[in-house]
């Protein structure tokens, strides 16, 4: 069978709080979606969910098989970090590609971490409004595309990087501005749907995302940053963001017709930031297995952090200082050197010494820790020996991490350690941490202890209070599809193969399978006597 697809993604929101406040009435679009349709939980990748979950949607793939797990990976055969140049660190094809080949009518707007890309004929809008975006501004297909969206609809309301501390007043500013966006967003899908009959259209509301990691401490009277008088006066932004992203949502479904099959899609999801992912070196040094740096290395890296700042504060001067008219002429060359200034910008001063440890934690995200085995033969300056000495280590990695506890709770800092291979198979399985840390995420943490490491005390040093949740929820609703609920959890790689079988086209070399619950077997696939 052909249908019509349209997939409304609502970014990181906490999928508790979405059916909760839906059967409450607060999210009443939603709550009608449910009523109509199917909903079902959503699985994404153990260990990197993070940093994968739309990439994996994307590409229908696991890491180990499009190679991006964080922002920051590590450089294969080096001990460098390096930022994935711009959101193209993604080594595998999405699957709309495919649709686009077999001559379907595509539209995308701000898939996250989702190119431009060649070969692909339709309509993409990268990061009109985006989260923390990978690419620096706005970019689309055609380029003609992103004059139109100024013209009509200007810019998003919010500013490009959510992070950043702020005053109460500064707080329910940015509120306002995410409530606008998720307002102005609607009004665009509403404008782009109507442009043509597409096979398949995707609109993802980023709004949610940014409001759980800066404001979750306002929605959470028990997080140890909610501030009670602060609160008073600026009310629940993640509370008053979903409402408004339910609203716009509304607002689209009553242009869409009975015969379009329609997706509420949320990845994996949002909730207080508790982590011990700030403590995961010292725990290394600790425990032995990782070797301080030397005092010089110390200094050669204060010198180049000193360096990279002082050039990054003169260009900022300069800028500021520019006339307007010139700054327009500028704005390309401005946006080259900003992108210049971030890719080089160096690692800060560093508390291990990667090539001279056994191991060492690698950038993932603050959920997950990740550790690399300094191999023999993969590293440059590799001592670990592939086999059983890499078995062992993997093994005391794992049992020396999961008794430490938290000092205030009594509870393992950890829920889950385990190797990536156990999970994971794929040409790019090198390019991941080779241990993978679960963080108990139940509790504040503070401090940290056990008998190999003594205590060790700390507070997280980043503005985010609030990080992201394993799983996720959909909605769907549409011709053949039954009211009621999955009784299994699905993929987020599952959703790429569902929407190609939705408009006729069959997926080559996913990992994910079609839902057989809300999409019928083409005729040719249906066992006998199935019509």
């Amino acid at each position: 069978m052909s249908s019509r697809v349209v997939l409304l993604g609502i970014c990181a929101a906490n999928r508790d709080l979405l059916l909760e406040w839906a059967n409450a009435g607060v999210l009443p679009n939603y709550r009608a979606a449910m009523r109509r349709g199917t909903t079902g939980f959503i699985d994404s990748m153990p260990g990197f969910y993070v940093g994968t979950t739309w990439p994996s949607f994307a590409t229908c793939v696991s890491p180990a098989q499009h190679s991006r797990h964080y922002i920051l990976q590590l450089e294969p055969g080096s001990y460098k970090f390096h930022r994935e140049p711009k959101g193209h660190g993604i080594r595998r094809q999405p699957f709309w590609h495919a649709l686009s080949r077999a001559g379907r009518r595509v539209a995308l707007f701000d898939i996250p971490h989702a190119a431009l890309s060649d070969g692909f004929d339709g309509v993409h809008v990268v990061e009109w409004g985006a989260h923390d975006g990978d690419f620096g501004a706005m970019s689309t297909s055609p380029p003609t595309l992103g004059r139109e969206i100024d013209a009509l609809f200007g810019p998003h309301p919010a500013p490009r990087g959510c992070d950043g501390r702020r005053s109460a007043e500064q707080f329910a500013h940015f509120r306002d501005s995410l409530v606008a966006g998720a307002a102005l967003r609607g009004e665009l899908t509403r404008h782009y749907l109507a442009q043509e009959r597409w096979d398949f259209f995707a609109q993802v509301w980023t709004e949610s995302h940014c409001v759980g990691h800066q404001c979750w401490h306002f929605h959470e009277p028990s997080h140890p940053r909610h501030d009670a008088d602060a609160a008073a006066r600026v009310g629940d932004p993640v509370r008053d963001v979903y409402i408004a992203i339910d609203a716009a949502i509304g607002r689209v479904l009553e242009t869409i017709d009975d015969d379009t099959t329609v997706i509420l899609f949320t990845g994996h999801g949002m909730a207080a930031k508790y982590d011990s992912q700030f403590f995961l070196d010292d725990i290394l040094l600790r425990l032995g297995y990782a070797t301080p740096p030397t005092p010089q290395a110390k200094e050669a890296s204060l010198q180049s952090l000193q360096r990279h700042r002082r050039i990054d504060d003169l260009l900022g001067f300069a800028w500021q200082h520019l006339p307007q008219g010139v700054k327009r002429i500028a704005q390309p060359l401005r946006k080259s050197l900003r992108g210049w200034v971030e890719e080089s910008r160096p690692a800060p001063t560093p508390k291990v010494d990667l090539a001279a440890s056994r191991c060492f934690a690698v950038p993932n995200n603050a959920v997950h820790g990740g550790i690399r085995i300094n191999v023999a033969g993969r590293e440059p300056q590799g001592t670990i020996a592939r086999g059983a000495q890499f078995d062992a280590l993997c093994e005391s990695l794992a049992a020396d991490i999961l008794e430490i506890v938290n000092l205030d709770t009594g509870e393992p800092i950890a829920d889950r350690v385990f190797r990536a291979d156990s999970v994971y198979a794929g040409e790019y399985l090198d390019f991941l941490p080779d241990v993978l840390i679960e963080w108990n995420q139940r509790h504040p943490v503070f401090a940290v202890g056990s008998k190999r490491i003594g205590r060790l005390d700390g507070v997280d040093p980043y503005t985010r209070t609030g990080d992201h949740r394993r799983g996720g929820v959909f909605v769907a609703f549409g011709p053949h599809i039954r009211a009621g609920t999955l009784g299994r959890t699905v993929d987020v790689r599952d959703f790429g193969p569902t929407i190609a079988r939705m408009v006729g086209v069959e997926l080559p070399r996913t990992e994910g399978t079609p839902i057989d619950e809300i999409v019928p077997l083409p005729i040719e696939a249906a066992p006998a006597g199935v019509q």
